[in-house]
């Protein structure tokens, strides 16, 4: 018994220990992401790089404790359930059972909960096309145009969706793939072609390119992919069911991913703003801000949507008509990642980075526009598919099937 009570008074000092070397880096951690806007004159200096892998270093530590502090919490959930069973067998019956169903439901609910914070997502390939550099040649030198300029990694490929989605999106299962950097692959939704030019297609492509113009080490990039991991994880708790989110693993995952996207605000717009102003050099500030415009506008003209997981139609069912049908709710929502970057650009901000935002806005607007070419000019944005009726018709093959899976 007394042994008992060693280990555990050392595994909560332990615990102790973990939570508060974390929240020490975190502090350093918040006082340096609030000096990033202020340096953000100083980009390529030796002071500002020095100061930036200071940041990293500070980031890498509290991904580190976080990983750390998750195993730790529910190893020691368990261990406290089963050394305290003595002490709650000598309370009387109605309160240790009771005590014991408490203990157990913790116990469990934090080893279930481990696995579950680390599960993949399941990956419904039916929901999107891959096009092959053989059948969509134009999609892919656009592609191989955006690398060459921003310096990126080659894209690993493009999926075409029924959605209304333009993105760049990288694996993040694993902390090697948020600070190592892994394959990067385009989604077109097939919505948003039949709305905006072929201008307007590019340019927003730009603007999801630019994000990655200082490598998949810049800090900006590892910052945006550290909070989507932790998120992730948090997500997968909260979708598994109550029993994943009534224990310590839990609380833990949620406070520290609240806290990390609080405690790197300050770089994650930087970033964005950074993103900004790559793209706005590629093309010229009005042909982004009509792209933007465009798209935000036409998205929340269209308001007969379902939900992508809803997509395929039973028996009975009457067919889709236009791929309009299926735009996802989550491309009008606030948090709609096209949306964010307008507002990084265009709205107005009465917090302390407002004064960094109006001078990106004044150098923004002494930069030269790059003319359109022909194409880009005279046509939609669906011409970049070399058959884009061809491809409509096979994404409502998909969506029209007469069974669900």
């Amino acid at each position: 018994m007394y042994n008992g009570r060693n280990f555990m008074a050392f595994l909560l000092k332990l615990n102790l220990i973990i939570l508060g070397t974390g929240l020490c880096f975190g502090i350093i951690c918040f006082y340096l992401d609030r000096g990033l806007l202020g340096r953000h004159e100083n980009r390529g200096s030796l002071s500002q790089d020095l100061f930036n892998q200071l940041y990293l270093i500070m980031l890498k530590s509290i991904a580190l404790i976080y990983f750390t502090g998750l195993f730790m919490i529910a190893f020691s959930t368990v261990i406290f359930g089963i050394y305290s069973i003595p002490y709650i067998l000598a309370l009387p019956v109605e309160i240790s059972v009771g005590l014991l169903s408490v203990i157990a439901a913790l116990a469990v609910g934090g080893v279930l909960a481990l696995p579950a914070a680390f599960k993949r997502p399941v990956i419904d390939d039916s929901v999107y096309l891959t096009a092959m550099p053989t059948n969509e040649p134009a999609l892919y030198e656009l592609a191989d145009e955006m690398v060459d300029h921003f310096n990126m990694p080659p894209i690993a490929d493009i999926r075409i969706t029924p959605g209304a989605e333009i993105q760049i999106t990288e694996d993040v299962y694993s902390i090697n793939d948020v600070f190592d950097g892994g394959s990067k692959r385009i989604e077109i939704g097939l919505a948003s072609l039949q709305f905006l030019t072929a201008s307007d297609f590019k340019m927003l492509l730009a603007r999801q390119f630019s994000s990655f113009k200082d490598g998949d080490q810049s800090l900006g990039v590892i910052v945006n992919k550290l909070n989507r991991r932790l998120k992730l994880m948090t997500d997968n708790l909260l979708a598994a069911g109550f029993i994943y989110t009534i224990n310590p693993v839990f609380l833990f995952a949620y406070s520290a991913q609240s806290l990390v996207s609080h405690i790197t605000r300050d770089c994650s717009l930087l970033a964005e703003i950074n993103a900004d102003e790559s793209a706005a050099e590629f093309g010229g500030s009005n042909r982004l801000k009509n792209a933007l415009a465009r798209y935000n506008v036409e998205t929340e003209n269209y308001r007969g949507i379902i939900e992508a997981s809803s997509l395929r139609r039973g028996p009975g069912y009457e067919g889709l008509e236009n791929i309009y049908d299926v735009m996802r709710n989550t491309y009008r929502e606030p948090n709609n990642i096209i949306s964010e970057m307008a507002g990084y650009l265009f709205s107005a901000d009465d917090r302390k980075q407002e004064g960094i935002k109006r001078s990106l806005k004044l150098r923004l607007k002494r930069l030269p526009e790059t003319p359109e070419n022909e194409f880009e000019t005279g046509h939609p944005a669906y011409d970049y598919l070399s058959d884009w009726l061809r491809t409509e018709n096979k994404m409502m093959e998909i969506l029209n099937k007469e069974a669900y899976y």
